[in-house]
């Protein structure tokens, strides 16, 4: 179990999501927000290349400009393994780490299993030698042993 208790699925078209008016996108990510009231939300980074994480990002950063929401304080960006890195031109330029422990990394394997059409043999990112390789290269980043990274888009104190 991940200990996710409540959850929302809205029957959108995946990989579809451009076939959707963004209006529609920004009040679905909209409603979530107000309902749960977050002081801190994360989304996918702006230069992923799956399409649907663009879109995805794009609303969230609408759902949460300052005044809309004012219990928002922060708003993070983060990478998806086989989805960001693979901008070769604009790439993930994170600014925050945050150190991960042996269990944690175990947790994000065991995760990453409950998409069992994401994920493949290594090379390939989405498998658990690559959730392993991108923790170890964040750490060094950090001068931690592991890291997950993100991009703090905004903060408001």
């Amino acid at each position: 179990s991940l200990g996710v208790s409540s959850y929302e699925f809205y029957n959108l078209p995946c990989g579809r999501l451009d076939s959707i008016s963004l209006i529609d996108i920004n009040k679905i990510i909209e409603k979530e927000i107000d309902s749960f009231q977050p002081d801190k939300v994360f989304t996918h980074a702006k230069n992923d290349t799956n399409n649907d994480h663009s879109i995805i990002h794009r609303s969230s950063i609408i759902a949460t400009r300052p005044g809309s929401r004012t219990f928002v304080k922060d708003v993070y960006l983060y990478e998806v393994l086989s989805s960001t890195e693979w901008n070769f031109i604009t790439s993930f330029a994170p600014n925050l780490f945050i150190t991960l422990s042996e269990s944690d990394i175990k947790a994000k394997i065991k995760s990453i299993k409950f998409y069992e059409t994401e994920v493949r043999s290594f090379p390939y990112p989405r498998s658990s030698e690559g959730i392993i390789t991108l923790a170890n290269f964040r750490g060094m980043q950090a001068n931690t042993k592991y890291s997950e990274a993100f991009i703090l888009f905004r903060s408001i104190c």
